[in-house]
């Protein structure tokens, strides 16, 4: 089990928040070939989840990878639409704002990356999604 440190405790990119996690688990992948990995992710840690199986899609194909996500935000949360028309958004980091909009540019490239069908040589991928009745 890994625990990983989140860069800026997530009030980041996407990019900036999941590439210390993703050297992290391509080195294992690389150490232990063909052993499966499982991501786990909440919230937005869910979009790091994502992130990370994609791309080892290309870095470690051999690697079977299981996604749990619980309370995703894969395509971003409507509450962003709420924190910029209250000016709120200001106050956090701008990058991350743009991203979390619900249907961003960002949350479209990874959703649409997930719908790519596997390479012949990638290992098999299992997803399980969790959400509450409270999740949009």
């Amino acid at each position: 089990v890994f625990t990983p440190f989140v860069p800026k405790q997530g009030v980041c990119s996407l990019e900036e928040a999941a590439e210390p996690i993703y050297q992290h688990v391509k080195r294992y992948a690389e150490k232990y070939p063909g052993k499966k990995i499982c991501l786990l992710g909440h919230s937005n840690g869910s979009r790091v989840a994502d992130y990370i199986e994609y791309k080892l899609r290309e870095d470690a194909p051999s690697t079977p990878v299981k996604v749990s996500t619980i309370a995703g935000v894969h395509l971003g949360t409507p509450l962003q639409y709420h924190l910029h028309w209250w000016r709120v958004d200001r106050f956090f980091n701008s990058k991350l704002s743009e991203e979390m909009a619900y249907g961003s540019n960002k949350a479209l490239e990874i959703f649409k990356n997930l719908q790519k069908p596997l390479g012949e040589n990638v290992a098999k991928r299992e997803y399980e999604f969790y959400a509450s009745l409270d999740d949009t």
